[in-house]
């Protein structure tokens, strides 16, 4: 056990942002709402600067008035980094239509059926950049993406989206062997001080081979009726703590 030197400064709180979904199905089906979950990190206040991140399950953000919604929110919540599920993109969507101004952005879009598609924007000024797995990851939707600030370069953040949808082209095996050896690769490298595991995962149970790589899930409330199916997952639990608040993008 290591004590805190001398000069530990007290802790600030860090906003990191997390949107999740929730059905009322009391009275037959109703529009789904999004539920914003402000995911609150704590850190030694002479580190680095506030971080903020947002990860959200869009279903859809082709439909109208989709972007704009998100849009608001981001400029809401001002994060840095924004994961969306379930973007419904596909090749012939133009990326200028669906740009955020200030950020950059990271895409993989479902190919043959409907829906699904991942995307990761981040704020124009840290230095992204989507790293190739290890394993072949192309069937599944899944993206890593290494980020760093300028101001603090040796830092480093290892960002994992996933989706994963209720009936899959591919087995639970498949995609839980790929997730056990780009894990465990981006793990065992070293080069990465956080590394957060986030989507939308419907029934996918993780919760062993998540704890096997030294992940902890950090959501411990329902985010779709009663059941936890949205995740993050970090090596880090320690600079994490989740509250829930609504979020504007909604069907």
């Amino acid at each position: 056990i290591t004590d805190r030197p001398a000069n530990h400064e007290p802790s600030q709180p860090i906003s990191v942002i997390d949107h999740r979904r929730r059905n009322n199905t009391s009275r037959g089906p109703l529009p789904r709402q999004r539920v914003l979950s402000y995911v609150n990190c704590t850190k030694p206040t002479n580190t680095e600067p506030d971080r903020k991140a947002l990860s959200l399950n869009a279903r859809s953000l082709a439909r109208p008035n989709a972007i704009q919604q998100l849009a608001v929110d981001v400029n809401s919540c001002n994060p840095d980094i924004i994961c969306v599920s379930e973007t419904w993109l596909k090749t012939k969507h133009n990326p200028d239509d669906f740009s955020l101004n200030g950020y950059k952005c990271f895409r993989i879009d479902r190919s043959k059926r409907r829906g699904g598609g991942i995307c990761i924007y981040t704020r124009e000024k840290l230095n992204a950049l989507c790293v190739e797995p290890l394993h072949n990851a192309g069937k599944f939707e899944l993206m890593f993406v290494e980020v760093s600030a300028p101001d603090t370069p040796s830092t480093k953040y290892c960002i994992c989206l996933c989706y994963h949808p209720p009936k899959s082209a591919y087995s639970v095996h498949e995609l839980i062997e790929n997730l056990t050896a780009n894990l465990s690769h981006f793990a065992d490298t070293g080069n990465y001080d956080v590394i957060v595991f986030t989507g939308d995962l419907n029934s996918l149970k993780c919760d062993d081979l998540m704890e096997s790589l030294g992940l902890t899930q950090i959501v411990d409330k329902p985010t779709r009726a009663n059941r936890t199916l949205d995740v993050l997952y970090t090596n880090r639990p320690d600079l994490f703590s989740v509250t829930v608040a609504r979020s504007l993008v909604k069907l």
